[in-house]
C-alpha cells in the first residue's frame, strides 16, 4: 500500500509512540507500507525538522536531521515533482500533498490537515483520512500497538 503522509503525520510519527502517527511510521520502518515523496516535500520536511522546537522535541542536532532526511529520500518512492496542482487556493503549499499523491498513484494520503485536506474526503479517486481512520480501516496491515 503507497501513502503520502502530511508532514504533520510524519513528524508526530517519528517522534511519538502508540499513537497513529507512530503506528504508521513503524509500519513503513517495518516495510508493511510505502510512502511516497516529491522533491517539495521533502525539503519542506528538512525545513519543519530543523525548527528549533521539533528539533527540541526530537533531541537531534541539525547534522543529523538532515542526515534523516536524506535517507528517508533514499527509502521513500520518489516522484518527479513536475505535476501542478491547485485545488487548495487557502494554504497553496497544501497542493504539493495532491499532486504528490497523484505523481505516485497513490492509495491514500493520511493527514492531520483538518482546515484544508481533510475536507476534501478525496482527491482524484484518492481517499484522504486522518491517521486514526487509516488505523482504523487497515489495521490488518499495521503493527500492533505495545
Amino acid at each position: 500500500m503507497l501513502l503520502v503522509l502530511d508532514t504533520n503525520v510524519f513528524v508526530s510519527g517519528s517522534r511519538g509512540k502508540d499513537t497513529a502517527p507512530s503506528l504508521i511510521y513503524t509500519a513503513w520502518k517495518q516495510g508493511q507500507v510505502d510512502l511516497a515523496f516529491s522533491p517539495q516535500m521533502i525539503e519542506e520536511l528538512r525545513r519543519v525538522l530543523t525548527y528549533p522546537r521539533v528539533q527540541k522535541l526530537l533531541g537531534a542536532s541539525v547534522e543529523r536531521i538532515q542526515a534523516e532526511v536524506a535517507g528517508i529520500a533514499d527509502v521513500a518512492r520518489m516522484t518527479p515533482g513536475v505535476l501542478v496542482v491547485d485545488r487548495i487556493t487557502q494554504d497553496p503549499s497544501d497542493n504539493m500533498i495532491l499532486a504528490c499523491a497523484l505523481e505516485a498513484r497513490a492509495d491514500t494520503i493520511v493527514s492531520g490537515d483538518s482546515k484544508h485536506l481533510l475536507p476534501l474526503k478525496s482527491f482524484e479517486g484518492i481517499p484522504i483520512v486522518t491517521p486514526g481512520e487509516f488505523v482504523h480501516r487497515f489495521q490488518k496491515a499495521l503493527p500492533k500497538a505495545a
